[in-house]
This record gives structure tokens, sequence and C-alpha cells, in this order.
């Protein structure tokens, strides 16, 4: 059985692989256009989602209960996150890219604080 500490570690580590892929592409379109590069970008945000699975598991929320909201904004976000990185390999516009990157930044922040506070 894997301990919450390691679904932890998993789920903030592929996170931030996640967030500097998206740095990497915004700097280097070379690199985004690469098929190798998306696929990890897929299993890495595969990774950010099973993660974040098992920190639920862990916590204690049983199969088929419901969600606490704060977990419903963290799955929104994630999904979220993913479109507006798919936008970002997708556009050639910079500020478009730009407006994206922000957002994302937005994402995240609302997302760690839903998790830190567990308010929503």
């Amino acid at each position: 059985m894997i301990s919450y500490e390691v679904y932890k570690i998993l789920h903030i580590m592929t996170l931030l692989t996640l967030l500097f892929s998206v740095g990497l592409s915004l700097n280097n379109v070379e690199i985004s256009s690469k098929r190798s590069f998306r696929i990890i970008y897929g299993v890495v945000s595969f990774l950010v989602f099973v993660g974040g699975m098992g920190l639920i598991a862990r916590i204690g929320i049983k199969h088929g209960e419901a969600f606490p909201a704060w977990i419903m904004v963290k799955i929104v976000a994630w999904i979220v996150l993913n479109l507006l990185i798919v936008l970002i390999l997708k556009t050639k516009n910079q500020k478009t890219k730009y407006f994206c990157a922000v957002t994302i930044a937005v994402v995240v922040f609302i997302a760690v604080m839903s998790a830190i506070t567990k308010m929503l």
C-alpha cells in the first residue's frame, strides 16, 4: 500500500514538471512541436491526476462518496490547466500563449489555495 506522503510527493513533483514544461514550450517552439514532448506531457499530466486521486483515497474519502467542493475545484483546475496547455502547444500567437500562461498561474493558485484551506 502506497502511503500518503508518496502520493503527495508524486502529485507535487509531477505538477511542477508539468508547469516547467509550460515554460519550456513558451520559450522553445521547436521542443513543443515534437511528438516525444507531447507524449511525456500526457504521461506527466496523467500522473498528476493519479497522485491527486491517491491523496483523496488516503484522506479517507471512500469510493462512491461525493467529493467535497475543494476537490471539485481541483479537478476542474486540472481540466482547465490541461486545456490551456494544449492551447499553448497549438497556437502560434505569442500574446495568446502568454495570456494562457498567466491564466494557468491563476488556476494553479486557486487550486493550491482550495487544497490548503479546504474552504470551498
